[in-house]
């Protein structure tokens, strides 16, 4: 267990200057683009602990902006990937990335959750690239992408 002077050693030393990078890439980008999209990506396990294979190739986690969500599940799923909403977790709990830098600056945003072994070597990392590229470029020149929305 850390003590409160070791936590707060890492936050200076990572967390904080992470996210004040975050910002200011934004920043940047809005100088250029009206609304900068936030796009963060994670993974999971392809097994629970308890054993139980998890079906998902990606999932999509989102709140309450509908901007970007169905629109992407919708290009996953024509890719004949199986896709969860909101699967394996839940994007309707706290999120600090993407509520910090996107949600409360009413950016459009999700979250990817791609399986493991599906991107734990460099061609699936590759291959992973392109299919989150090919998804996405359509998607962001949307129109209705390029204004703030709070929801």
């Amino acid at each position: 267990m850390l003590t409160a002077v070791e936590r707060e050693h890492r936050a200076q030393a990572w967390l904080h200057p992470y996210h004040r990078a975050i910002d200011k890439h934004l920043t940047r980008l809005e100088r250029i683009h009206p609304v900068a999209a936030v796009i963060s990506i994670h993974s999971f396990t392809p097994v629970l602990n308890d054993g139980a294979p998890r079906p998902w190739s990606v999932g999509i986690l989102w709140n309450r902006d509908p901007r970007l969500a169905p629109l992407v599940m919708t290009a996953l799923r024509a890719k004949g990937l199986q896709v969860g909403d909101n699967e394996p977790y839940s994007g309707h709990g706290p999120a600090y990335t993407i509520d910090t830098h996107a949600a409360v600056h009413g950016r459009p945003h999700i979250t990817f959750e791609i399986r493991q072994d599906l991107i734990s070597d460099g061609p699936g990392t590759r291959k992973w690239g392109r299919v989150l590229a090919e998804v996405l470029r359509p998607v962001l020149e949307r129109t209705e992408l390029q204004m703030r929305r709070h929801y």
